[in-house]
């Protein structure tokens, strides 16, 4: 039973401390006691450690990810469509800048558009995103994204998993019905 009362004021610590900080501590709350063995000391001391890894490893994801990170040009899932991201007010646009491979048959319009009257438009500088906006850690939500590829709009989240590395989340109704696509950072 006092293990699990250190153990809960390890956490308690962690919560409250830098894990730096929080490591240096972990030393300090669970000394050896009279009537404990040093195998119980020393499982103890392990189950701090392993709690102070979790903890950091869990926080070190989310530390990165801030708005500006979405920014920039952008590899669709396929790697066919070439998008440029940015911030524009407290949400952000996405345009198509066209496609890293220049194949002449590939239409350079809008043909898939269930519109007939936007079928003739030109698919560089189209914008596809709309009404997203930042939750946090990384998240852009309640937004759309238009699918050129085959004329359709969808919900769509957008995760920054790190610098070079967003998931996009395309559904309908809700995220369980829908695909979800790795984009990388374009870095030519």
């Amino acid at each position: 039973m006092k293990t699990m009362g250190l153990t809960l004021a390890a956490l308690a610590v962690a919560l409250a401390l830098p894990i730096s900080e929080f490591c240096v501590a972990s030393r300090r709350l669970a000394p050896p006691l009279a009537h404990h063995s040093a195998t119980t000391d020393d499982t103890l001391q392990t189950m701090i450690r392993l709690a102070c890894l979790i903890l950091a490893a869990g926080l070190a994801g989310t530390a990165a990810a801030a708005p500006a990170d979405i920014e920039g040009r952008w590899l669709s899932g396929d790697g066919d469509g070439l998008v440029e991201i940015r911030l524009a007010g407290d949400g952000l646009t996405g345009v198509v800048l066209g496609s890293p491979d220049d194949d002449p048959d590939r239409p350079d319009t809008d043909i898939h558009n269930p519109d007939p009257a936007l079928r003739e438009r030109p698919l560089k500088g189209l914008p596809i995103f709309e009404g997203f906006r930042y939750e946090g850690n990384g998240l852009w939500s309640g937004g759309t994204i238009y699918d050129p590829n085959s004329g359709n709009s969808y919900r769509a989240t957008i995760q920054v998993l790190d610098r070079n590395t967003l998931k996009l989340r395309g559904y309908i109704g809700i995220p369980l019905f829908g695909r979800t696509e790795t984009w990388r950072r374009d870095t030519d």
